[in-house]
């Protein structure tokens, strides 16, 4: 790690982890899920606020170092982590704090999907967002995020009200409709560039009730089952949402419902019976 990395990153505050190659947890933080992004960082930096956020991208640029930022590490391009720079890990901003007067949640910029889902759904409510729930909340978020709840409420940034973003100049701003509209334009859907989002608040929508079928078909029947499968979805109510895998060894449906309990027979039946004759 260059001098100059070093001594920036000592101005950071001791309250701020700095992890770098000679400490014993090296090789336990410098990991990603995607482990096709085997990188060895110079540094990883594990900030408690956004001001250590602030601080660390501000050592960044000062040493002309390569900033990566690590929400759930499930970057399929391997953008969560570099090799020789500084990886900002933001896995300990995760306070979740729910508004049930207008059904709003904030959640922090190292959460997961599976903590907005362990906040939202005993609470009658959810928020469209992935289906992996170790994936992080920002990634996606800032991808446009998609989910089980997608074609009822929309993406995940159509339920995006703001943002608390650290940018490369090292200011602390909140992006919405009102504030900062441009750049709230640009983090629905453009990626992770535009700065380090160290909060997100979005609207809840109600859950209500959720079942689901699933069945198998072998792979001597999956042209068969497909084209029922195409005909049997078309016209679906939005409360409706399918998913189906082909592999070599056959075919996997899955179906959720979440609308009126008393139609759920009568609309996931249909797709256990794919393979049947008319």
């Amino acid at each position: 790690m260059s001098n100059l990395l070093l001594r920036e990153l000592s101005l950071v505050g001791h309250r701020c982890p700095i992890i770098t190659a000679d400490h014993r947890d090296y090789e336990r933080y410098r990991k990603v899920w995607n482990g096709v992004a085997d990188r060895r960082p110079a540094a990883i930096a594990r900030p408690q606020s956004v001001d250590d956020v602030r601080k660390v991208v501000h050592a960044a640029a000062a040493s002309h170092a390569l900033l990566a930022v690590r929400g759930g590490g499930h970057s399929l391009p391997g953008f969560s982590t570099c090799d020789g720079g500084l990886v900002l890990d933001l896995s300990d901003l995760t306070a979740i704090a729910i508004d049930r007067d207008t059904h709003t949640i904030e959640v922090g910029g190292g959460a997961l999907l599976g903590d907005l889902d362990r906040a939202t759904v005993p609470e009658g409510f959810v928020v469209p967002a992935g289906v992996i729930s170790h994936t992080g909340v920002a990634g996606l978020t800032l991808g446009g995020g998609m989910g089980w709840a997608s074609r009822r409420y929309g993406l995940t940034i159509d339920s995006l009200l703001g943002a608390e973003i650290v940018t490369a100049a090292g200011d602390i701003v909140w992006a919405s409709a009102t504030s900062e509209p441009e750049l709230f334009w640009g983090i629905r859907g453009g990626g992770g560039n535009f700065g380090v989002v160290t909060r997100f608040r979005f609207r809840m929508h109600p859950l209500g009730s959720i079942v689901v079928g699933q069945w198998s078909y072998p792979a001597a029947n999956m042209r068969q089952a497909l084209q029922a499968l195409r005909d049997r979805a078309h016209g679906q109510p939005r409360d409706f949402t399918l998913n189906f895998t082909a592999t070599a060894t056959g075919l996997s449906v899955t179906a959720v419902w979440s609308g009126d309990a008393a139609l759920t027979h009568s609309v996931l039946s249909p797709f256990g019976a794919l393979t049947m004759a008319a």
